[in-house]
């Protein structure tokens, strides 16, 4: 699909997105993009059924630093996450190594723009539910989930904090059941590891899982539940980064980081 008044010569490393439904057919796409002279916001638009995306301008921030995922409230307005807080250098090895909570996400609008959580160990993927009233916020380097409700300031506040027992990417939303399934990264440093080795797979243990409300209803109980949906010794699914639930046709699509193979489709469990 071509993409029609980019401008010339700009760099091209697409990261997350997040989309915005102007109409049935119509979207506007917000996609995060590396440009080597630094991170931004490109704002595309698409009708469905056309053949090209059509470039309509740039967002650069001095707050979007190291965007990572977005979740989309307008056509001109959205949430953010920087999954760190230093660019390069020894801090961001240090914020690496030791898992600071130095990570934060933005809200943008053209008339103002802030922090609008923070304290959070790698903000990374971000999905959202039907109407906007919660957003599920990936914090790798914590093994987390930040449930989160966004306020009529637009700030966010915390309602829960979901533990899990690997590093979590991107979370996705089911619509039909209200569930979240989540993708990660199981031994993380042994795929780190094998990075750039020249002649040596990329072997990162996948795993995905399902993220329900609990219901059993008391001050005890937790207000979510976790169930393995998918575990890999990546030998078959490595690095997988994201998980996607196709209910029409019964399966899960799951998307990989690192690895050549690309997407995996696999038939929905029972029960999932």
């Amino acid at each position: 699909m071509d993409l029609v008044g980019f401008p010339e010569g700009a760099d091209r490393v697409f990261h997350g997105l997040g989309i915005h439904e102007r109409s049935a057919t119509d979207l506007t796409i917000f996609a995060i993009n590396h440009r080597r002279t630094g991170s931004v916001v490109e704002v595309l638009e698409y009708s469905i059924g056309d053949k090209a995306v059509q470039y309509k301008e740039t967002i650069q921030h001095e707050l979007i630093r190291t965007p990572n995922d977005i979740v989309a409230l307008g056509p001109r307005e959205f949430y953010v996450s920087n999954d760190h807080k230093h660019l390069d250098g020894p801090q961001r090895v240090a914020e690496e190594l030791l898992r600071r909570q130095w990570s934060n996400v933005i809200y943008y609008s053209p008339e103002k723009t802030f922090v609008a959580f923070t304290g959070v160990a790698s903000a990374n993927g971000m999905t959202s539910n039907k109407d906007n009233s919660l957003i599920f916020l990936s914090a790798c380097h914590g093994a987390g989930m930040h449930v989160l409700k966004p306020q009529a300031d637009h700030t966010l506040s915390q309602e829960e904090f979901v533990k899990f027992d690997f590093y979590v990417d991107n979370p996705s939303y089911d619509p039909v059941s209200g569930d979240i399934f989540v993708a990660g990264h199981v031994q993380p440093y042994r795929m780190v590891s094998s990075l750039g080795v020249h002649g040596k797979p990329i072997i990162g243990p996948s795993k995905v899982v399902r993220m329900y409300k609990n219901p059993e209803i008391s001050s005890t109980a937790p207000k979510y539940l976790i169930e393995t949906v998918l575990a890999d010794d990546g030998h078959f699914i490595s690095t997988s980064t994201v998980a996607a639930i196709d209910r029409k046709h019964e399966v899960m699509l799951i998307g990989t980081v690192f690895s050549a193979q690309g997407f995996f489709r696999c038939p929905l469990p029972k029960g999932a």
